[in-house]
């Protein structure tokens, strides 16, 4: 049995002004977007577009911080944020 997951990467890119866009049709791509992407199972990987830097762990607080309902918020507050997607 193999280790590597056979879903393709899907790779991001991540503007200057803070912007995703997928480098496969151009368009952007919003934060309620890529948290469905996270839900549903798609692999992501998010880059700096000019310096190529990995930025997917930032995205990803960025999808946290957004569903926070207000500062101080615990964590328990995030329960459901990822339900519903696929079991690893």
């Amino acid at each position: 049995m193999s280790d590597e997951d056979p879903r393709p990467l899907r790779v991001l890119l991540r503007t200057c002004d803070g912007r995703l866009r997928d480098p496969a049709d151009g368009d952007v791509v919003g934060l309620e977007e890529f948290r469905a992407r996270l839900q549903a199972g798609e692999r992501l990987r998010v880059r700096h577009e000019r310096t190529g830097a990995d930025c997917t762990l930032d995205t990803v607080a960025q999808v946290i911080t957004a569903c926070l309902p207000h500062r101080g918020a615990r964590l328990a507050d995030l329960q459901g944020l990822f339900e519903d997607g696929p079991s690893t």
